[in-house]
């Protein structure tokens, strides 16, 4: 997967990482609309959330508004709701519960 994303103010530099190129294209995508219609572009505005870590089968780091660090499997669901949430369409939501659901109970039936 590769993600963009780029300023041109050094005074606002922003992580490389798709939180941020998402919710840029999300402004481009607004601005480009707003130039076909006659009006002017908008700057982009990124709100860090966050970020988020897998580590291992069944554990995952989270940071929280840059205060809050969570590890472990609280962390793992933490980051698998926010995905979740980010899921384009429900059908693509339940897929990937589904999934992820089947695969953890199976995991742990064949660890008996």
């Amino acid at each position: 997967m590769m993600h963009c994303c780029i300023t041109i103010d050094p005074s606002n530099l922003q992580p490389a990482n798709a939180q941020v190129a998402y919710q840029q294209g999300a402004a481009i995508a607004h601005n480009i609309k707003a130039l076909i219609a006659g009006k002017s572009p908008t700057p982009a505005t990124v709100n860090l959330r966050g970020t988020l870590m897998k580590l291992g089968l069944h554990q995952s780091a989270v940071e929280i508004f840059d205060r809050y660090e969570i590890k472990g499997q609280l962390g793992q669901a933490i980051r698998l709701a926010t995905y979740l949430e980010l899921m384009p369409t429900p059908a693509r939501n339940f897929i990937n519960r589904t999934g992820w659901f089947t695969e953890d109970i199976l995991k742990r039936i064949t660890t008996l």
